[in-house]
């Protein structure tokens, strides 16, 4: 699957029935927009502090490409590609040009419903480390 640039501006709770890899028992998250001139995202547990820092991968890396098997598609009641919402997790460093994106494990939200889960593509060429700022390495 391949998806154009999509704004997640989603509101209301969204449900991660199995929670997220290694957060599995925190289950309703939202999600928020610190500054809409980027493409990245809060991901806020509701209940605690937990937060995540995500990317609608897409805006980043053009040629991403996300398979969703069907028991996961069935897992959240997606029955079409276009009501997919594609989140990866960044892991922020210092300095800020070497964080990276799980782009082999994104969060795969259903934005009917608002269920969301965490696949594993382990057919893909993806890692847990991709660079988020490719240009700026290349270019030095």
């Amino acid at each position: 699957m391949q998806k154009e640039n999509e704004i997640y501006n989603e509101t209301g709770v969204i449900k991660f029935p199995r929670g997220v890899y290694g957060f599995e028992g925190e289950k309703s998250f939202k999600i928020s927009i610190p500054d809409e001139s980027t493409p990245l995202a809060y991901l806020q547990e509701i209940s605690s502090n937990l937060r995540f820092i995500v990317v609608d991968a897409f805006s980043v890396f053009k040629d991403y490409d996300v398979v969703i098997e069907k028991y996961d598609a069935d897992a959240i009641n997606l029955e079409k590609e276009e009501d997919a919402i594609v989140l990866c997790i960044v892991n922020m460093k210092n300095p800020v040009e070497d964080s990276t994106v799980n782009l082999l494990a994104p969060l795969v939200i259903n934005k009917k419903n608002k269920v969301g889960i965490q696949i594993i593509m382990d057919k893909s060429s993806y890692s847990v480390e991709e660079p988020l700022f490719l240009e700026t390495k290349c270019n030095k």
